[in-house]
């Protein structure tokens, strides 16, 4: 099996309660750009600073299902997503708006689901392994 790389933008280890557990557990790759992770198209790392000034989400392109968003972090339920609410603890208000502006872009542009991973009601939409890599 090969090594496990954590893909993680140094801006990210400002904040060691979240990176500290993790660092030492995996090879770490800077995120500075988005990535391609796979350079296949099939995964790519999509910069989405404001949650923090290192956050990513991930465009996933399924063969089946077709192009999927997970938000990560860059918006908490439904109603942020449509109302470009922004949680008061977010590092960076602009940041984030601007991150939920490019999600909304690139889901249009590629016709993507998008699931916000902190809502239950999107999380519900996503089938069950292994229906869900189709």
């Amino acid at each position: 099996m090969p090594a496990l790389r954590l893909l993680l933008a140094k801006s990210s280890v400002q904040f060691p309660h979240i990176a500290t557990p993790i660092l030492g557990q995996f090879s770490a790759r800077d995120v500075l750009l988005d990535k391609d992770v796979f350079e296949d198209g099939s995964v790519i790392v999509l910069r989405t600073p404001g949650h923090t000034p290192g956050h990513s989400s991930l465009l996933v392109k399924l063969p089946q299902t077709g192009a999927v968003v997970l938000s990560g972090d860059a918006m908490h339920f439904r109603e942020n997503y449509d109302a470009f609410g922004v949680p008061a603890f977010n590092y960076d208000r602009a940041q984030t708006v601007a991150s939920m502006e490019r999600i909304k872009k690139i889901a249009s542009n590629l016709k993507a689901t998008i699931i916000i991973q902190h809502d239950a009601r999107d999380v519900e939409k996503l089938p069950a392994y292994p229906a869900s890599a189709k």
